[in-house]
């Protein structure tokens, strides 16, 4: 998939790549086209945040039971988690605006299905699913265009400033959820569908995803999955998400009924996210900089485990929160200098599909370990998922080096052209 650049890009490229954090990204808004489509692509992908907490909370006042609410929960993450590299694979084929404007339009209305039908479980259950399966993978899709958006050397910061925007959707959604359930649980159902809709449109109508070209793949569905790099992103980044799911549930146990704090808790974790992707998964890659990243997500669980007082657990969640987005952000800048155009936005969708299964594997496992020995428990299995996360492309790395992660100590402020790794 291909986009037209401007003529500004070269001498922006270098702006980007000097400089402080701050600078970086008001240099990179400059770049033609980034702050329309990055307005456009927050504004559909902001029903993502809405989603599952909407779903719960009309499908538990509608059975009265939070076991059925939670399979429909699950049902609509089964589907996204399903659907989303068919109707990525789609844009390949055909085009963007079709697969995603019908996705869109499908899911708006089964939203709204969902939120005025008398559904029984079962039936509550098959919408859940559809609705899953039919959300625009919009997050493939834009993260694929990025790679001919703008120039080589300023990916890092451009997928920085997506994983951080991608946090905000996290931290206000449930907010925006919540309060519009206080006036009626058909409320943030209503406000998705209209928000999928609104924001998908805007988004397929923006002029760099007009003069979006696609490449025919001829690859097999689901071979680019099997693609080293793509598989090693694909690990690690679920193992990452399976701790951040871990490490929420035990934040919720060790407060128990201070549900307020629990809350807090969760979000100075987002914070520490946003404060991390925004200050360092700009800068350049190096290997080393990725693990470090990870082994700081690793050290804020540990250290969230063991302190008692609810500041030093504030800290180390923070803290956790710090390594979490940088990493992310540079295994999806590994990806996107890993494959080419015709597989990028599969690729991407596969990430997706891996960071769903992570969350739900996580707040599994964690809700698993509580019930045995409490928060503790949960937070040792987010360790030892976090420690496997560090592994993978440790030990991927003595086969080959990895694209995009180059060897030697610390963090630059300057980046490279990236070579294609197959």
């Amino acid at each position: 998939m291909a986009v037209c650049g401007s003529a500004e890009q070269g001498s922006r490229a270098s702006e980007i790549t000097s400089g402080g954090w701050v600078r970086t990204y008001l240099v990179l808004l400059r770049v033609f086209g980034v702050a329309r489509l990055t307005a456009s692509q927050l504004l559909a992908r902001l029903p993502l945040g809405l989603l599952n907490l909407a779903v719960l909370l009309h499908a538990q006042l509608s059975y009265d039971s939070y076991a059925i609410a939670g399979a429909v929960v699950a049902c609509v993450s089964l589907g996204e988690a399903v659907g989303t590299p068919v109707t990525s694979r789609l844009t390949v084929g055909y085009g963007v605006r079709g697969p995603l404007l019908s996705a869109a339009g499908l899911n708006a209305t089964l939203l709204m299905v969902l939120a005025f039908a008398p559904l029984g479980p079962r039936p509550g259950c098959v919408v859940g699913f559809v609705i899953g399966a039919t959300v625009p993978p919009l997050m493939p899709v834009v993260r694929a265009m990025y790679r001919n958006l703008v120039p080589n050397n300023s990916l890092r910061a451009m997928f920085a400033l997506d994983t951080t925007a991608q946090e905000l959707i996290w931290v206000a959604g449930p907010v925006a959820a919540t309060a519009l359930a206080a006036v009626s649980t058909v409320a943030p159902l209503v406000a998705c569908a209209v928000l999928t809709l609104v924001g998908t449109v805007a988004f397929c109508f923006n002029p760099e995803v007009q003069r979006a070209v696609t490449t025919k793949q001829r690859a097999r569905f689901g071979k680019i999955a099997g693609k080293r790099v793509v598989m090693v992103a694909l690990l690690t980044s679920l193992l990452m998400v399976a701790n951040l799911g871990t490490v929420q549930v035990a934040v919720i146990v060790f407060y128990g009924e201070d549900e307020m704090t629990a809350g807090v808790g969760v979000g100075v974790a987002c914070v520490g996210s946003l404060f991390g992707g925004l200050v360092f998964g700009h800068r350049e890659t190096r290997f080393v900089g990725l693990l470090a990243a990870i082994a700081i997500l690793v050290a804020g669980t540990v250290l969230a485990g063991i302190v008692e007082s609810t500041a030093s657990v504030m800290v180390a969640l923070f803290l956790s929160g710090t390594g979490f987005a940088p990493a992310l952000s540079w295994l999806y800048h590994m990806v996107s200098v890993g494959v080419d155009d015709a597989s990028a936005t599969e690729a991407f969708a596969w990430l997706h599909t891996g960071a769903l299964v992570g969350l739900a594997l996580g707040t599994a496992i964690g809700g698993l370990m509580a019930d045995l020995a409490g928060s503790n428990g949960a937070y040792l299995a987010g360790t030892i998922l976090g420690v496997v996360a560090l592994g993978v492309p440790l030990s991927a790395s003595l086969v080959a080096p990895l694209p995009g992660l180059r060897r030697g100590p610390g963090l630059g402020t300057t980046s490279v052209a990236p070579t294609d790794v197959g």
